[in-house]
């Protein structure tokens, strides 16, 4: 789905999409067009459609590279492979950060 359609599509269609499972990427072509970069977009998705989880807009980060153009098809396992190292240790560095301080 083309960032121009994140900051109009109807909320109703993008839930269609999603609870069906129609495979959704988040992409920015050029920022010069909108003053937008992915970063941005994700904000404006989370923000915009509160019942997804993180589960759900992780499956559209690795969307973005599983339905991409990238050839040969060992590079896009390497991708994918360097994206959930990634997001392993964001997930791990979020835990940390807010494990439970236990007192005695």
């Amino acid at each position: 789905m083309h960032n121009f359609f994140v900051l109009i599509f109807d909320v109703k269609i993008f839930l269609l999409y999603h609870t069906h499972q129609v495979p959704v990427v988040i992409s920015t072509d050029d920022a010069g067009v909108l003053r937008t970069d992915l970063t941005r977009q994700y904000v404006l998705l989370a923000t915009r459609y509160p019942s997804l989880h993180y589960a759900d807009i992780k499956q559209m980060i690795r969307n973005g590279i599983q339905y991409s153009f990238i050839q040969p098809a060992a590079l896009k396992r390497q991708q994918l492979r360097q994206l959930d190292a990634a997001l392993a240790r964001f997930e791990w560095q979020v835990l940390r950060a807010h494990r439970p301080v236990i007192t005695k």
